[in-house]
């Protein structure tokens, strides 16, 4: 057996010769042709995953404006539909008029007012004593800018670990109103 293998494999034939020669000719273009195959693919294929993903990302970002656009409007009429003397006397028309609002806006996780003498209100309703508005940085950013809705940067939820971000606008006479918008997914 080795002895045939031996004489197979010699060169000095012309016929072993040819085949070696015809080999040759046939295995190094296939594997060029699949290494170049490979590459050409690899690429296309990276490149429309990064248009993909590019398109994915530019989707995500127009989804997610038009929902922050749409809770700055819904800040807004609230702002215009609740006194500052309303949360004062925690008014049963404040609290279902925001009870209402997080029933019809599941994104939301709380809308919260508060005033400039540390009353508030919020839905849903909190067991919440040791709370003042005029602490938080909701309420300190619609007073620096009382004309303006104002957004501040997202952040995780201690309670429900989900991403939020508060909206909030200044109401008359130093009248916070806020939305906890979460709708980011989960925090690792």
């Amino acid at each position: 057996m080795l002895e045939s293998l031996r004489r197979v494999l010699e060169v000095r034939t012309l016929r072993n010769r040819m085949l070696l020669v015809f080999a040759v000719m046939l295995i190094v273009p296939c594997v060029l042709i699949a290494y170049f195959s490979f590459s050409s693919a690899s690429g296309q294929l990276h490149a429309k995953m990064e248009e993909s993903t590019k398109s994915n990302v530019e989707l995500v970002n127009g989804l997610v404006t038009n929902m922050v656009e749409a809770e700055i409007r819904n800040v807004e009429q609230l702002a215009e539909q609740i006194e500052a003397a309303q949360i004062d006397t925690r008014s049963p028309e404040v609290q279902k008029l925001i009870a209402l609002h997080i029933e019809k806006h599941p994104e939301l996780e709380t809308v919260t007012l508060g005033n400039n003498n540390g009353a508030w209100m919020k839905a849903p309703s909190s067991d919440e004593t040791d709370y003042d508005p005029r602490e938080r940085d909701w309420y300190k950013a619609a007073m620096e800018s009382p004309e303006e809705t104002v957004i501040i940067d997202p952040f995780v939820s201690a309670s429900t670990g989900n991403f939020n971000l508060y909206i909030s606008r200044a109401l008359g006479r130093w009248l916070g109103s806020t939305h906890r918008f979460s709708g980011f997914g989960e925090a690792e």
